[in-house]
């Protein structure tokens, strides 16, 4: 890992010991998803639940029918899902979102709390959990579209593969930045 260590010697006659860690990282237990080609890490405290995934429960958003005046077509609408519990939630990653999440055969719907609000996830696979050490991206990482997705930092998962770690706050503050809004209830 790396680092550096400082050896003093107090006034008590004692020695104390610093060390000092130049990666700053965290554990913590996370579900390993897929979303099309994407396969990424996400923490599990953000998880409230997963349900099988039902294309008939979603509310499509409508796109303007007008260009705007740059030529450019404004943004759609948000999706949205409805629950097993009959609880309408926006789809962060829904049919024609453009989202770098959107998935192509999804199976679960997972419901997330993020920023104090539930948003819903598609996903084509749940591959199982996993105590992971997350470390910074690197820097020449730091600028594409992994921060785009959420992404904030990178794990080494125990098959020694490496894994994508999506935070959905991280996603949604990525979100409102581009819009330039607030969040939507």
């Amino acid at each position: 890992m790396g680092g550096r260590g400082e050896v003093r010697n107090t006034d008590h006659g004692t020695l104390e010991i610093a060390l000092h860690f130049p990666v700053p990282f965290t554990i913590m237990e996370a579900a390993l998803v897929r979303t099309g080609a994407m396969r990424f890490a996400l923490p599990a405290q953000q998880i409230g639940r997963f349900e099988a995934y039902r294309p008939e429960r979603i509310e499509r958003g409508e796109k303007a029918a007008q260009e705007g005046p740059s030529g450019s077509r404004p943004p759609a609408r948000p999706s949205f899902y409805t629950g097993e519990d009959g609880k309408r939630t926006e789809l962060l990653n829904g049919p024609d979102s453009g989202s770098p999440l959107e998935a192509e055969n999804p199976v679960f719907a997972l419901f997330l709390e993020a920023l104090g609000e539930q948003r819903c996830l598609a996903v084509d696979a749940v591959n199982g959990y996993e105590n992971i050490s997350v470390s910074q991206l690197p820097p020449l990482l730091d600028h594409g579209p992994l921060p785009k997705a959420g992404c904030f930092g990178y794990a080494l998962l125990k098959d020694g593969a490496p894994c994508a770690v999506v935070s959905i706050r991280h996603l949604l503050n990525a979100i409102l930045k581009k819009e330039g809004s607030h969040a939507r209830a």
